[in-house]
This record gives C-alpha cells, sequence and structure tokens, in this order.
C-alpha cells in the first residue's frame, strides 16, 4: 500500500515539477512579451467594454461603421477592463497574462485529468501537450520578437 502512495507521489511531484520549469521558461521570456498580435485585440475589446461603460454584445470598436457580434466570452475583457479601469498599464497586462495563461492552461488541464482519471495520465497528457510542436509554435520565441526577421528568413 505504501508503494502505490509513493508512486502516486512521484507522477505529482514529476507533474508538478515539469510545470515549475514551463512556468519558469515563460518568465524567462517577460522581456520578449508581448510577441502575439491576439492580445492586444482583447484588449482593445476591453477598451470597448470601457468605453460602452459595461459589457457590451455588440464589436462597435474593432468593426466599423456597422460592428459585429462579439465573438469572444466576455470573462477575459472584463478582467483587463477591470485592471486597465483601476490604472495597470496595458503592456504590463498583456506581458503577465501572455506569461500565466500557458501554464495557467497546463495546470487546469492536468489537475482535471488527474481528478477524474489518474496522476499518471496527467502527467504523460502534460509531457505530450508541452512537448507538442504546435504548443511549442503558439509559446515560442518568435524571431520578430528580437527584430531579425529578416535574418531569420534567410537562416531558413
Amino acid at each position: 500500500m505504501a508503494e502505490i502512495k509513493a508512486q502516486k507521489d512521484y507522477w505529482g511531484f514529476s507533474a508538478l515539477l515539469l510545470l515549475m520549469c514551463y512556468a519558469f521558461l515563460q518568465i524567462a521570456h517577460w522581456p520578449l512579451f508581448p510577441y502575439h498580435m491576439d492580445v492586444h485585440y482583447h484588449l482593445h475589446s476591453a477598451w470597448g467594454f470601457m468605453r460602452a461603460g459595461g459589457y457590451s454584445g455588440w464589436d462597435f470598436w474593432e468593426y466599423a461603421p456597422f460592428g459585429r457580434i462579439n465573438i469572444y466570452p466576455p470573462l477575459f475583457h472584463i478582467i483587463l477592463a477591470f485592471f486597465l479601469e483601476v490604472g495597470a498599464n496595458a503592456v504590463f497586462l498583456a506581458k503577465f497574462f501572455q506569461t500565466l495563461i500557458p501554464v495557467l492552461f497546463l495546470f487546469t488541464l492536468w489537475h482535471v485529468i488527474k481528478k477524474n482519471y489518474s496522476r499518471r495520465l496527467g502527467l504523460f497528457v502534460l509531457i505530450a501537450l508541452s512537448s507538442s510542436f504546435s504548443f511549442y509554435l503558439s509559446c515560442r520565441l518568435l524571431p520578430e520578437a528580437y527584430g531579425d526577421f529578416d535574418k531569420s528568413l534567410i537562416n531558413y
């Protein structure tokens, strides 16, 4: 029985160690953030909510003159609008959330899988997702962030 408990602790410890390494790598990228354009859209949507005086289901700030239906769930935009309203810097918010969200996503996925299935499966899914090339591409250091876009094309 003690051996089974030790194995469970090993799987959970290994997963948390992997998450901490991943979080450290995200924090190490801090000076290069933000390097995705998506966060700027979300900040702009938060600004639109502030301009509208609260949640708006119609995206009038992006698709003028007619607008369109707001296609994103509003929670993230409301959180951003709150922080912008209390005086947070938009660049800091972009960097902070680009650091936090991938780590939070991996932690949440691991936690749900370990609770519903097993700690071992949670670790293997965490390894598979964090080593996935497409996930890596969404979180990697882009040559554009260095300003070496032309050199990166030559090196390929």
